[in-house]
C-alpha cells in the first residue's frame, strides 16, 4: 500500500513573521515503512553540530486535500495539531509543528528537529511513528560520505576493467590507458587551436558610421528628418559572432571533457588513497605476524565455563529431560509398552541421524551388538536426534520394534523413548574432562605469562603462507598504486587549460549546446573534427558512450547533504556493486549503469541488476528494495544461482538492510542482536528461515559480546558462534545465516574488506549444505574461487599437504592464499578457512589454526 503523505525536511525563509517567500525541500522523502492497516513507520537523524541544517524542519504532505489537519498524538493522550503553510511558488500545502518566532534570525523553529525520540503522527486515517536518532557527527563526516558517495559512483561508471573479461579485468584501475590520455591532450590542444582561428558568422546590427559610408536603414532617413544633416548617421552594419552550432558544441565538448577530466582526477585521488590504506594495512599484517601471539583471556575463560557445564551431569541430564519432554508433547504412547536398556554410540555412519552401536541390558553386562556375527546402527530419527551425540552411553527407556536388516547389520529405531539419562563414564564425558583439564592448566599457565604463547610449527608454516599471500598483495597494490598515480599526474595539469579555454570560448559570448551539427565544417576543419572523433572514442573508452548517463551524473553532482539514512543505504549500494566487480570479478549486465543512474536520481525506487561470473558459474540478482512473498521490504536481495561441479543448481538469498543508526540509537534498538531479531525473525526477511538476513551498520566497536578471537569481531558479527538470548528459542542455531557488519568510511578502507568477508562467506559457504554428513571429501559443491582476491584459478593442492582424505586444500594461483577444507571433529558440519584475515568462521582461542564449529560451537 502507498502511503497518502509524503514526510520531508524542508527549510523557510520569512520576511516576517506573516509573510513567507520561499520554501526549499529535502532532495528525497524519508523512508516509510507500512507497519500495518493504513500505520507506517520511518527513521531519521538529526545533527545538533551541522549549522547547516540547523533551520531545517520536519514537514508532512498529503497526498489528497480532502483530508482532516494532521496532528501529533501525544503520549498524555492530548493532540498537538500540526500547522499549515504554503510554498508560494508551488502552492503546495506543508504540516509543520507548532514553532515559535525567532526574530534575530528570522525564522519559525521547531522542538522535534533537535529532540531524540518517538514522534506519533496522525494524518487522516493513516498513523506514523517517527524514530528520531540523533548523532555527534560534523559537517566533515557528513561530507565525507556523500563525497565518497558520488567518487564511488564515478568511480563505477568510468572503471570498465572490472566489468570485462580476460587477464585486463586483474586491474583496478579505470580504463585510462594511454589512447584515452592520449585523446584527452587531442581534445585540448585542438580545442586551443581553433580558438586561435574560430569559425566566425557576420551578423548585421545597426551601428553609426559617417555619412559618406553609411548603408541606408529606416532609421537613416528618420533621423535625416528630424535631426537634419549630421556628421554620423544609423547604418546597416555587420559584426563577427561565435556563437555559431559548431563552436557551441566544441564548448560542450571542452566543459564535457573538463568534467570528465576532474572526475577521472577524484576517481584517482579515491584509488591513490584505497590502494595506499591497502598497502598501508598489509604492511601492519605483515609486521603483526611474529612468533608469538596474544590469546583473548575472555574467550579462554567462556570455553572453560562451557566445558564445564558439559561436564555436569545433572545438568546434561535435566536438559535431556526438558528436550525429550517437548519433542513427546504431541505423542500418545503406553508407557507400558517401553523396555529398559542400556546404548553406546560410536561415530556416525555417514547416514543422516545414524550411528555405529552397541547394546546391554543390563548396567553391568558387556557392551555387545544385537546379533552376535553382526553390526548394530542406532538410527535416531529426524525427531529425536538432537538428544544424542557419538561416543556416549545413555540408560533408555523406549518402544523399540524389531530391527531392520542392512547386509550384516542391525539397524535399531526407537518407536517412542519415554526416557534418557547419560552415564557418567560416557567417553566424550570423559574425553570433555580431560580437555578440560588440559585448558584450565594452559589457562594458568598463560595467565603467569601474560596471556602470550609461541606458536607451534603448524602455525607458523601457516603464518609463513600468509607473509607469502601478503607478500603477493602488496606487489599487486603497489603496482596498482603506481598506475593510478601515473594517471594522476598526467590529467591533474590538464584540469587549468581546459578551464582556460572554456573561460576564453564564454568570452566570445558561445553558449555550450550538446547537439552535433552535421556541417561540413567537421570535414573540412581538422581541429572540428579531431574535437568531435576524440570526444567520441574517450566517452566509448570510459563507458560513457551514453549521452545521458553524462548529463544524469552531472545533475548528481549538484546533490548537496540530503536525508542520511537513505544517502547510507545509497552508498552501500554501491559498496555491495563494487565488492561483486572488483574484488569477486561479476560482470554487471549491460544496461546497469542506466538503472543505476535512475534509482540515484529518484526516477526509479525499485531495481534490479544482474551480475555474471561464468568462471565460477555463479550468477547474482542484486535487487534494491524488492518486495519479499511476505509483503516486507529489505534494503537489498541478493538472489544467487549456482551450477555444481556435477552439474545441478543450487540456489540461495541473501537479505541486507542498511541501518544507519548512532552507537546510541543501536543500543536502545536492542544493539545488534536486537535490530537483527526483529530483521531476521520479526519482520521474517529470513521467510522462515530460508534466506541469509545481515545489517550493514556504521557504528564501531558495535559487537557487544566478542565471540570470536578475529580483529574483525569487535565491529562485526557474521553468524560464527551464538551470541544472543534469543537464539536459545531456536532448536538449530542457524549458524551463519545472520549477522551485522560494519561499514563506515571513516574507518579508512577496512570497510570494503568488512563487505567482501561477509559476501565472500555466502558465496563460498552459505549456498552450500554443510550439515554433517560423512561424505568422501570436504569439498563444496559449487566451484571454488579465492576469497582474497576473487580469482578462479586455483589448484588443489590436497595431495601435496598430505592430508586425510576428507580434507581438501586449495592454492590460489594469483595470491597464493590458502583455502582449506575441512570437517568439524564433533559433529561433522562443514569448515572452511582462508587464511587468519579472510576467515569469517571463529577461530579457536587457543589457537589460530583451528576452526571452531558454528554448528556444534565444541569448545575444543
Amino acid at each position: 500500500m502507498e502511503a497518502p503523505f509524503v514526510i520531508k525536511f524542508i527549510e523557510t525563509k520569512w520576511h516576517d513573521k506573516q509573510t513567507l517567500v520561499s520554501v526549499s525541500e529535502s532532495e528525497y522523502s524519508l523512508k516509510l515503512e507500512q507497519m500495518g492497516n493504513n500505520a507506517f513507520s520511518a527513521h531519521t537523524t538529526i545533527y545538533p553540530k551541522v549549522d547547516e541544517l540547523r533551520f531545517a524542519q520536519l514537514a508532512i504532505k498529503t497526498k489528497h486535500g480532502d483530508q482532516s489537519p494532521p496532528y501529533i498524538a501525544m503520549p498524555n493522550g492530548d493532540r498537538k495539531q500540526l500547522e499549515s503553510i504554503t510554498d508560494p511558488a508551488s502552492n503546495a500545502v506543508w504540516w509543520v509543528e507548532p514553532a515559535h518566532w525567532d526574530a534575530k534570525q528570522r525564522v519559525w523553529r521547531s522542538e522535534a528537529r533537535r529532540t531524540a525520540g518517538q514522534i506519533a503522527f496522525v494524518i487522516g486515517n493513516s498513523t506514523l511513528k517517527l524514530d528520531i536518532d540523533i548523532s555527534e557527527q560534523t559537517k566533515s563526516d557528513l561530507s565525507r560520505y556523500l563525497s565518497d558517495f558520488k567518487a564511488d559512483l564515478w568511480e563505477l561508471i568510468l572503471d570498465e576493467n572490472s566489468h570485462i573479461t580476460g587477464d585486463a579485468r586483474n586491474s583496478q584501475v579505470a580504463a585510462i590507458d594511454q589512447e584515452a590520455l592520449s585523446l584527452v591532450a587531442s581534445i585540448l590542444s585542438n580545442a586551443q587551436t581553433i580558438l586561435k582561428k574560430p569559425k566566425v558568422e557576420l551578423k548585421e546590427v545597426q551601428a553609426l558610421k559617417l555619412a559618406k559610408e553609411v548603408r541606408p536603414v529606416p532609421r537613416t532617413f528618420m533621423e535625416i528628418c528630424t535631426k537634419g544633416s549630421r556628421k554620423h548617421l544609423t547604418s546597416r552594419a555587420s559584426e563577427p559572432s561565435y556563437n555559431v552550432p559548431e563552436n557551441q558544441y566544441v564548448l560542450y565538448v571542452v566543459s564535457s571533457t573538463l568534467s570528465i577530466v576532474k572526475q577521472l582526477v577524484r576517481v584517482a585521488d579515491s584509488k591513490k588513497s584505497r590502494f595506499s590504506g591497502a598497502i598501508e594495512k598489509l604492511n601492519e599484517r605483515f609486521e603483526s605476524l611474529k612468533g608469538y601471539r596474544t590469546i583473548n583471556r575472555d574467550l579462554v575463560v567462556k570455553d572453560l565455563e562451557r566445558l564445564k557445564k558439559r561436564l555436569d551431569i545433572e545438568a546434561i541430564n535435566d536438559e535431556l529431560a526438558s528436550q525429550l519432554s517437548e519433542i513427546n508433547a504431541n505423542k500418545y504412547f503406553s508407557p507400558n509398552h517401553a523396555a529398559k536398556g542400556y546404548l553406546r554410540l560410536e561415530k556416525a555412519t555417514g547416514s543422516e541421524n545414524e550411528w555405529w552401536a552397541k547394546i546391554k541390558p543390563s548396567l553391568h553386562d558387556d557392551w555387545q551388538q544385537f546379533e552376535l556375527n553382526g553390526y548394530t546402527i542406532f538410527s535416531s530419527g529426524e525427531h529425536y536426534a538432537s538428544l544424542f551425540k557419538p561416543y556416549s552411553d545413555y540408560d533408555m527407556v523406549a518402544i523399540m520394534p524389531p530391527p531392520s536388516r542392512r547386509g550384516t547389520a542391525s539397524i535399531l529405531y526407537p518407536e517412542f523413548i519415554s526416557k534418557l539419562t547419560i552415564l557418567a563414564d560416557s567417553r566424550s564425558l570423559l574425553r570433555d574432562k580431560e580437555k578440560f583439564s588440559k585448558l584450565r592448566e594452559q589457562g594458568i599457565a598463560l595467565n603467569e605469562n601474560g596471556w602470550k604463547t609461541k606458536l607451534t610449527p603448524e602455525e607458523l608454516s601457516e603464518q609463513e603462507k600468509e607473509r607469502e599471500t601478503i607478500r603477493k598483495r602488496l606487489s599487486y597494490f603497489a603496482s596498482e598504486h603506481e598506475k593510478v598515480g601515473m594517471v594522476h599526474q598526467v590529467l591533474a595539469p590538464k584540469i587549468k587549460p581546459f578551464q582556460q579555454v572554456e573561460k576564453e570560448w564564454r568570452q566570445c559570448k558561445v553558449k555550450s549546446k550538446s547537439t552535433f551539427p552535421n556541417s561540413m565544417t567537421f570535414v573540412q576543419n581538422p581541429a572540428y573534427q579531431a574535437v568531435h572523433s576524440g570526444f567520441k572514442k574517450l566517452k566509448e573508452q570510459i563507458g560513457l558512450a551514453d549521452e545521458d548517463i553524462l548529463l544524469s551524473l552531472e545533475k548528481i553532482e549538484a546533490i548537496g547533504l540530503v536525508n542520511m539514512p537513505l544517502l547510507y543505504e545509497r552508498w552501500c549500494l554501491l559498496q555491495i556493486i563494487k565488492v561483486l566487480t572488483h574484488a569477486f570479478r561479476y560482470q554487471p549486465e549491460d544496461n546497469w549503469k542506466r538503472k543505476l543512474i535512475a534509482n540515484i536520481q529518484g526516477n526509479e525506487e525499485q531495481i534490479s541488476i544482474q551480475f555474471f561470473n561464468p568462471s565460477v558459474s555463479r550468477t547474482i540478482t542484486l535487487q534494491y528494495e524488492p518486495f519479499l512473498a511476505n509483503g516486507k521490504r529489505p534494503d537489498f536481495v541478493l538472489d544467487v544461482e549456482a551450477i555444481t561441479k556435477s552439474g545441478y543448481q543450487i540456489s540461495k538469498r541473501l537479505v541486507v538492510d542498511a541501518k544507519y543508526y548512532s552507537a546510541a540509537y543501536l543500543k536502545q534498538r536492542g544493539g545488534i542482536g536486537g535490530v537483527i531479531h526483529e530483521l531476521y525473525n520479526g519482520k521474517d526477511y529470513s521467510e522462515g528461515q530460508e534466506n541469509n538476513v545481515f545489517v550493514l551498520h556504521p557504528v564501531l566497536d558495535a559487537v557487544e559480546k566478542v565471540v570470536s578471537p578475529q580483529e574483525w569481531a569487535k565491529d562485526s558479527y557474521l553468524g560464527e558462534l551464538s551470541m544472543f538470548d534469543w537464539e536459545a528459542a531456536h532448536h538449530e542455531r542457524q549458524a551463519t545465516s545472520y549477522g551485522a557488519v560494519c561499514a563506515n568510511p571513516m574507518k579508512s578502507q577496512r570497510y570494503l574488506d568488512e563487505i567482501q568477508r561477509m559476501l565472500g562467506m555466502f558465496l563460498q559457504y552459505g549456498i552450500e549444505d554443510n550439515t554433517p554428513s560423512r561424505a568422501e571429501s570436504d569439498d563444496t559443491q559449487a566451484i571454488n574461487f579465492c576469497v582474497s582476491c576473487g580469482s578462479e584459478k586455483v589448484s588443489d593442492v590436497t595431495n601435496s599437504m598430505r592430508t586425510n582424505n576428507q580434507k581438501r586444500w586449495y592454492r590460489c594461483n594469483e595470491c597464493t592464499q590458502f583455502t582449506v577444507y575441512n570437517h568439524c571433529g564433533t559433529c561433522n558440519s562443514r569448515l572452511i578457512k582462508n587464511g587468519e584475515y579472510w576467515t569469517y568462521l571463529s577461530l579457536m582461542p587457543m589457537s589460530s589454526i583451528n576452526i571452531k564449529c558454528p554448528s556444534c560451537e565444541s569448545p575444543v
